[in-house]
């Protein structure tokens, strides 16, 4: 029989998807015959209260990073049981127990921390029996990540490993992996051939501004300004992902510039290539 695996993940920052983008490349790799399902967790909230949430999340970022920060601060050792927490373990709860008893996964992979949270609670509730095992796509350990009832955690780094332990959970549940990333980084890429595949000049140095897939590089906006003090011989590549105002700012610096020097892309797929005919990365 084909072992079918559920990965939960959400649009809520492209790291999260990335994450579960390099999972499921891998699990295809390595086990052809698994049926693989991605599934973002936004699939099973109300619509407008997801939009909502989505639009608030990124709107603090490039707005009030500060602010968020220290709501991220505050709330980075809440109680498994607190009010907050169990609220937070029955968002889409009830359309992602159904999902779950029509799909019949062997394993669900979250991702992202609240799905992972739900699942503790269908466990707690003896509502499913499925394995959960918890990919934190952080260099750091919140409480949104911690559930009791999750049986395999996978940590960036053994620091990590050792803070959830400190945190009471049982230490052949925490494995310190790396975060995952797509297998294409892994191969190493020529610099002139990345360049040239780009339509660069192969023979001058690449700068890389990357504001995030949605745009949230803090100052982005001065970005422009700051670029036109830079040697002439300079080539930029500036990917502004999925935010049209970035872009078309970075657009307009281009025409009043040498276009060969700056070039404008929004989401780019291929992040291994750029980033492998470039000198320098500027990013989050």
């Amino acid at each position: 029989m084909d072992t079918r695996v559920l990965i939960l993940s959400a649009s809520l920052g492209e790291g999260h998807r990335q994450a579960s983008v390099a999972i499921e490349d891998e699990l295809r790799r390595q086990c052809p015959s698994a049926t693989v399902h991605v599934a973002d967790f936004g699939e099973f909230l109300n619509h407008t209260f997801y939009s909502l949430m989505r639009f608030g999340y990124l709107q603090s970022l490039r707005l009030a990073p500060r602010i968020y920060g220290d709501f991220y601060r505050r709330t980075m050792a809440i109680a498994p049981d607190s009010r907050v927490q169990r609220r937070l373990n029955r968002l889409g709860l009830a359309a992602l127990h159904g999902f779950i008893a029509d799909y019949d996964p062997d394993l669900v992979i979250c991702t992202y921390p609240t799905p992972a949270g739900v699942l503790s609670r269908l466990r707690e509730l003896g509502a499913t029996r499925v394995p959960v095992a918890t990919i934190v796509t952080d260099y750091t350990v919140h409480s949104q990540w911690l559930h009791p009832a999750v049986d395999m955690y996978f940590v960036g780094a053994e620091q990590i490993r050792e803070a959830v332990i400190q945190r009471g959970f049982d230490p052949a549940r925490i494995h310190a992996t790396g975060i995952p990333i797509r297998h294409q980084f892994a191969e190493p890429l020529d610099r002139r051939a990345a360049r040239q595949q780009l339509g660069l000049d192969p023979d001058r140095p690449v700068l890389l501004l990357m504001g995030g897939a949605y745009g949230v590089l803090p100052r982005l906006g001065k970005m422009p300004r700051l670029l036109r003090g830079l040697p002439p011989e300079v080539q930029v590549l500036v990917v502004c992902g999925r935010d049209p105002r970035s872009y078309r700012r970075f657009q307009r610096e281009a025409l009043a510039c040498d276009l060969g020097r700056m070039r404008v892309f929004g989401f780019v797929e291929p992040v291994h290539l750029f980033m492998a005919a470039s000198d320098l990365v500027v990013t989050k």
